[in-house]
Parts: C-alpha cells; structure tokens; sequence
C-alpha cells in the first residue's frame, strides 16, 4: 500500500506537471558566458591553484582515455612561460596532469594554456586567472572578504569593486555566495566573467542561496564548484555550502572535519554563505551589533539567542559545526547573506566575521556596498582593517566601496616613453602597498627611465614582450592624492583646452559645454573650470575633474585625451547675455594650459516642433491635447517640451460603436506624455465593437476551466496510472 500511495501521488505530480507546463516560462542561460569547469575541472578563474616558482601544478581536465602529448603553459600581464609535464593519469573519465613550474616567470596570477590530442583530433583550451604563482609562500596572508553581488543588479558595484582591489592588491578575494541574484538571469554570468576578468587578484568564490534558484546547476556551470579547500603555505581555506537551505549538511561537515585533520599546523580560515553568528535586521531593528562571546559546542542552547534561524532550526548540525570549528581552532569565519556588517569574538579566539553586500541592497541605515581587508599571520595572528577596529561592535564597520579613485595617463600598453598616475584616497585609512603598473616601451634600456616627482623606492621590472613592466609599491595617506609619473625625457609642453558650445542655444535648456583636454607629454593631472553670466564679475566653479570610466560595460583606466561635458544652468541670466567660461589645466610636470571663451545666449526664443493626432479607421475623434479638446486629425506646431494627449476609450461614430485598442507606436494608455523634440506623429488605434451575446450560464459559477487542458492532463494521467499498476 506504501508504494501505491507514493505511485499515485507521482500519478498527481505529472499531471499537475502538464497543465501547469504551458503556463510557466522558464529561463535559460545563453549567450557569452562560457563554462569553467569543463573540460577543465580544476584550476578555476574562481579557485586558482597556489604554485611557488619551479613547484609542481595539478590539472585536472576531462577527457577520453586515449589523451596524450599534454603540453602546458602560462600567459598573463607578466609574460608568460611554457610547464613541463612531469606525469599524467587516468581514472573514470578525468585525467589528472601534473606539470612544472619554471622559476624564471613573474610571480602573479596567469591563464593556463593546455593542449592535448586524443585519436586524431587535438584540442587546445585556455583556463583564464587560475594559476596563482608565488615566488614563496607568505608569512601574512592578506584577504579581502566581500558578499553578496546580487548579479545583474549589483554589476555596477561589482565592477567599481573590481576597480578599487586592483589598486588595493590584496592575495586573496573570498566572496561568500549570492553572487547571482537568480541564476538562470543569463546576463548574471556574462557580467561575473567580463567584471571578474578584469581582476589581477585571484579570487574565490562560493555559492549561496540565490545562487540555489536552478538547484545551482547553473552556478557550477559558470560559476565553479560549491566546496573545496586551498592550502597557501601555512594557511588553509575552506569553502563550504550552507546551500538553499542556510545550513551545511552533516556529510559535508564530515568531509571538512577530514581535511582540517589531514592538515594539523596550518592557519585554517574558511567561509560559507550563511552565518552561524548572526541575525536579520527586520527580526532585530537594528539591535544586534556583534560582540565579545563566551562559549563552547557543548552548550550551543546557550548561543542559540545569537545564532541565524536556520542554525538555530538545524541546532545538531550548529553543534558540530562549532564543534569543529574550535576542535581544529578555525582561526576566521566569514559570512555574508543578512546584508549588513557584524563581528562576533568568541572566547577571544575565533572571529565569525559577516559583511555587508556588495551589490545587492541593504536593511534599513544601510550605507552602501561594503567589503572588508583581513591579515592573518602564520602564528595565527588576526588583524582587521580601519573600518573594522573603528566600529568593531558598532556596525556598519567595513571598507566603504566607491571611495577611491585613480587613472594613467599614457597608452600604458608599452608604445610610449611616458605613463604618469594619479590615485585619490577617499577612505579614513591609509592604503599600504598600493599597486600601480607602468608598461613602457623597451626600445629605451630601463635605466633611461626615472620617476617624477620621487622615487617610490619599491618597485621590480618585468620584461615583457609588450615592454618594461614596472611594478610600483605605493603608500596612501588617508584623504591623501598621490601622484607619480615614469618618463624617459622631461616635459616641458603645456597641455592643450578647447572648449565647444552647441550650435544653437534654445531658451530656457540648459546649455552643453564641452572640454576638451589632451597632452602629448606627461599627461593632465588637474582641471579648474568655471563660468560667468555677469561678464566675468563673478564666476562660479564646474565640478570638472578627470577620471576613469568604469561601470559593468566599460573598464577605462588609461587616459590619452579627455572630453569633459559640463552643464551650465543660465535660467537666471538675462535675456541677450554672455556666457563665459574659462579652463585650466596642470599636467604632471606642472605646465598649465588655459582657454577662456564666450558664448552669446543671444534673443533666443523657444524652438517649435509639429504634433500630429490621427485615428484609424476612423477620423473625427475627441482627443485632448493639453487640456483642450479637439477632434482628429489634429495638427498644430507646440513648444519643445512635455504635451497631454488624451483619448476615449469608447467612441460612437455615425451611430457605430468603437473601442480603443492602442496607439500604432505600441503603447496602450488612453493618457500619455509626449516628450516633444522633434516632429511627431501619433495614431489611436480603435476597432469596431462586436454586439454582446448571451454567455452560457455555470451551474456553480466559479474560476472558468480550460477543458482542453484538463482534458489532456487526465489523458496523461491514465496513461501513467497504467503504466504504475503494471509496475
């Protein structure tokens, strides 16, 4: 009787099944975003693999058993460098190629370059940002924890993000899952891969729950795997699943109980999307702040008041996830997923760390997209940034997003003598060994270069086949700009300014003026812009300043000619007057270059454009036109600008009876808004009214049944149910 029941109940499920399939769309991932874990299981763009120089690298790729003649190498910013293949095996379709590193590449993050044959055919693949070369391993590990992206909604940030840790040069990038905000989006992916190729840091990534909206198929497709573990030397990372659910299961512990086990000394960190420590701001208000805690697994009743619901619901499996964590003394814990910032310190030892998002929205007095810099030494010694120790227990208290801000000058691809940055530190702490990057070219020797104004002091060269690679370590004063400048000749050239002004002013707009800047040495660094009305009596400052142009479609960071589009609000001036603006600009070796011109605002008088109202098929129909009625055909010459067009729904024309439709431009609003710049045509669309008929009378009345449909799902049903009882 058991299996009957669960027989018919499957009976149910297809039929439901069938008549709910027409019903429901389902979205398919498609376009640019290309899969990561196939045939190249292992490294990943998002878990690259820890190598030191002249050390061995493990790669795991799927392929028949026939694969042979592997070859490997490495390419990047850096250069590249061929591997050596030092052995290769196979079992149950994957083949696991260890391969040598040499010892003479530059020590950063490169795309893989295998090939392979197998039979008669031969295959080449490229595994972009996942080999992580070091030239040793590190004493502090410095890692930047964000959460939270929220893909396509939060590309934007993402790519600002992106931005800033080129810069801020952390090891290590830990996202703690939601890195989609609904998987099968397609746009979610292509914006991950083109943002995150972006990145000179490796970065690891791990699912959360709305990475679980297809099951996460989609997030291992694109996305990569939903739980590993990386060794760094003395460090160990751990990244772990709390899935759809907001919990780890007890067979993943089991596998992360094994690891830290089979890895005794090391410094162990890990993260996971949902956090143990932890709370939603609607369930709290805002109360919850983090803390200093006391506390062991065996008395977890006593954090459950500090524990995330879904800990607090799975409280067995709450237990021996702490219990694991203090057994194997799990130094750091981050989390994400409550979109807000909360640290807890339990028994002064272990840090459960959440952050903020960083894309997705927030809670009530949220402050914008966050993320976080966390050193760990090798003796285990935890440090949090600023952010963190100036509001430990007083949240928000992470790196705030958006706040820093740097561009070159110069090709910067190693075609000229002079590459020249300016970086501009907008956060309450200092950046320490900030990364900037100057490609020159090579037909000058490296020691005819200097810098402007100073010597940084740490700096390495790498040749490269573009040119000399100067890898510049900088400090950044909180608040504080700095600016340095690589250059074989001085600069002696003032920069060029020119300023344009549209064709033709209309009253009352406001008018576009446009700057534009270049520089054939050193490059631009500062622009001063401002305007008068009262002939040059008193002058009020643009907000002029350049910069690069980042967002989720464009990655802009090197400058050679800049337009600036300043907007200039004249309405309080006087009919007749004179618009005058003046520019200067200060390039990197301090030559300045200036341009004052005058724009006649003239007599002007608005412009006119042609509205035209038609209807179809029929003609003479009310329609109202900024509060007047008139009737169809309308035609008259309006002012630029907003206008009402309103129309009947329901018309009687020569005792015929029409209803409205819809306009021919597609929309269907009987009121609208017509943004009038240029000649426009509408036409309201009516059709004849059908004469009603009685309908059927339902015995019941009710929701009325598609009976095709149903009919169709019964058919399927007993086709099933047959096919069960003859199981």
């Amino acid at each position: 009787m058991k299996n009957r029941r669960l027989n018919g109940a499957l009976v149910a499920l297809v039929v439901l099944s069938c008549a709910f399939a027409a019903l429901v769309p389902i979205s398919v991932v498609s376009g640019r975003a290309v899969p990561i874990t196939d045939p190249v299981g292992y490294p990943l763009p998002t878990n690259p693999e820890p190598v030191l120089l002249g050390g061995e690298l493990r790669v795991e790729v799927i392929a028949g058993l026939g694969a042979s003649s592997w070859t490997g190498g490495l390419d990047g910013t850096y250069g590249s460098g061929a591997l050596t293949l030092i052995n290769s095996s196979y079992s149950s379709g994957l083949w696991t190629v260890f391969f040598g590193v040499s010892s003479d590449v530059y020590p950063a993050l490169y795309d893989l370059e295998l090939s392979w044959s197998d039979g008669s055919s031969s295959t080449e693949y490229t595994q972009p940002r996942s080999v992580w070369v070091l030239e040793e391993w590190p004493e502090t590990l410095r890692v930047a924890h964000v959460s939270d992206f929220h893909l396509p909604y939060g590309a934007d940030i993402l790519a600002t993000y992106v931005y800033e840790a080129n810069l801020v040069d952390a090891d290590m990038i830990v996202v703690t899952g939601d890195i989609v905000d609904v998987e099968t989006i397609a746009s979610s992916w292509n914006y991950l891969q083109d943002i995150t190729g972006r990145l000179g840091i490796p970065i690891f990534l791990l699912p959360g729950n709305h990475d679980y909206t297809s099951g996460s198929v989609l997030f291992q497709k694109y996305g990569g795997l939903k739980n590993y573990s990386v060794v760094i030397g003395d460090f160990l990372f751990m990244a772990l699943d709390s899935d759809g659910g907001g919990y780890i299961g007890q067979e993943q512990l089991d596998w992360a109980e094994s690891v830290l086990a089979g890895n005794p000394g090391k410094v162990k960190f890990m993260g996971f999307h949902h956090s143990l420590l932890s709370s939603e701001f609607e369930d709290d208000g805002g109360a919850v702040k983090g803390g200093e805690l006391e506390g062991d697994w065996t008395d977890i009743e006593a954090l459950r008041d500090v524990m995330y619901f879904t800990w607090g619901e799975n409280i067995g499996l709450a237990e021996e996830l702490l219990r694991i964590i203090q057994t194997y003394d799990v130094k750091l814990v981050m989390s994400g997923h409550v979109h807000r910032d909360i640290i807890y310190v339990l028994n002064g030892e272990n840090y459960f760390v959440t952050t903020g998002a960083c894309g997705g929205g927030g809670p009530t007095g949220y402050e914008g997209p966050r993320s976080r810099l966390i050193e760990l030494d090798s003796d285990g010694t935890i440090r949090l940034d600023e952010y963190a120790l100036a509001g430990l227990f007083d949240p928000p208290n992470a790196i705030p997003t958006g706040e820093l801000a740097y561009y070159y000058w110069g090709a910067n691809d190693g075609s000229g003598e002079a590459v020249s940055a300016r970086v501009m530190n907008g956060l309450e702490m200092a950046l320490e060994d900030a990364s900037l990057e100057f490609l020159v070219s090579s037909e000058n020797p490296v020691g005819a270069y200097s810098f402007y104004p100073s010597d940084p002091g740490s700096y390495a060269v790498v040749e490269t086949d573009a040119g000399h690679l100067f890898v510049v370590r900088v400090d950044v004063s909180a608040g504080g700009v700095y600016d340095l400048t690589l250059a074989v000749d001085a600069d002696g050239v003032e920069p060029s300014v020119e300023i344009g002004f549209p064709d033709e002013y209309l009253e009352g707009a406001l008018v576009d003026v446009t700057v534009s800047l270049t520089d054939s040495g050193w490059g631009v660094m500062d622009v001063g812009a401002s305007y008068s009305l009262d002939g040059g009596s008193s002058w009020t400052e643009f907000d002029a300043a350049v910069s690069a142009i980042v967002n989720r479609d464009e990655y802009v960071v090197n400058l050679q000619d800049v337009i600036l589009a300043l907007d200039v609000d004249v309405s309080s001036a006087p009919i007749g007057a004179t618009l005058m603006v003046r520019v200067e600009a200060t390039d990197f070796a301090g030559n300045r270059g200036s341009s004052e011109e005058s724009y006649d605002l003239g007599d002007a008088s608005p412009a006119t454009y042609t509205l035209s109202v038609d209807s179809s098929p029929v003609s003479g129909v009310t329609v109202t036109v900024d509060g007047v009625v008139y009737e169809t055909l309308f035609e008259a010459e309006l002012v630029e600008g907003s206008h009402t067009v309103v129309v009947s729904d329901e018309i009687t024309v020569e005792g015929v009876d029409y209803t409205f439709t819809g306009w021919a431009d597609g929309s269907a609003d009987l009121e609208r808004t017509v943004d009038l710049s240029g000649d426009t045509d509408l036409e309201a669309l009516y059709e004849e009214t059908a004469a009603e008929e009685p309908e059927p009378e339902s015995p019941g009345g009710g929701i009325p049944i598609p009976y095709a449909s149903v009919a169709v799902g019964l058919l399927l049903g007993v086709v099933m149910l047959f096919l069960f009882r003859r199981r």
